[in-house]
């Protein structure tokens, strides 16, 4: 697609700026590792098939980060739709997943995520496999990783079973956050609120932050050591 047709979706709005500004300081990759046990060996296709099905029904994963003539951050369409997807063998998925998080996107062209298919050692008749996935934090939230999730296993399941894929809902890509929550029809109490600012606060404390202790910023001396383990 040439540059001057690439479709710009919207601005970023300010919480998205500000993850799209973390990840410029080698922080702000979120990512899940989901273990897949199967009877036979994975298809490899099969995989590629469900991950191009959730890419065509949920646009924030063909999504690229440009400014425009203003210098504005904006979401726009990668100029050529492709999926970064690879496959290894190892005995151990833990190194593979913590690189994860280090993960160099290509931001103005797409894609803002990426997959890997680990296959495990078998077990017995049971052969193992890890999928991992990889997001740039300002196309998605871990709510949104899970849902994300949660559609890509179904379409493979309907795939590895030969079947059409049931699942069909597309979703879209709505506006900014901060312009979501201003809705007179929707109304916020304090105590709403209190437990998110208590995790907020506690959270926004470098050193008691677990995610910043084990995946620190640059400009921490403290060397990055392990996988994150989402609780």
């Amino acid at each position: 697609m040439p540059e001057s047709m690439v479709p710009i979706f919207r601005s970023l709005g300010p919480l998205e700026t500000y993850l799209s500004e973390l990840y410029s300081h080698n922080f702000g990759t979120i990512g899940c590792a989901i273990w897949v046990d199967t009877e036979e060996a994975l298809s490899i296709e099969k995989v590629h098939r469900a991950l191009e099905f959730i890419q065509t029904t949920i646009p924030h994963l063909q999504l690229c980060i440009r400014r425009n003539e203003w210098k504005e951050l904006v979401f726009s369409k990668m100029p050529e739709v492709v999926i970064d997807f690879s496959c290894v063998r190892a005995s151990d998925w833990s190194p593979i997943y913590h690189d994860l998080f280090k993960y160099n996107f290509n931001v103005e062209n797409g894609p803002l995520w990426c997959c890997k298919l680990v296959t495990l050692p078998p077990l017995g008749n049971t052969h193992k496999n890890v999928i991992m996935f990889g997001f740039h934090h300002a196309i998605t939230d871990n709510m949104s990783m899970l849902i994300l999730c949660d559609k890509f296993l179904k379409a493979l399941r309907d795939l590895i079973k030969d079947n059409p894929i049931s699942d069909t809902y597309e979703y879209a890509i709505l506006p900014a956050f901060e312009k979501l929550i201003k809705r007179s029809d929707i109304s916020t109490q304090l105590g709403d609120i209190l437990p998110g600012l208590s995790y907020t606060w506690r959270g926004s404390i470098v050193f008691q932050n677990r995610y910043f202790s084990i995946y620190p910023p640059y400009w921490m001396s403290c060397q990055r050591s392990g996988p994150v383990h989402w609780s």
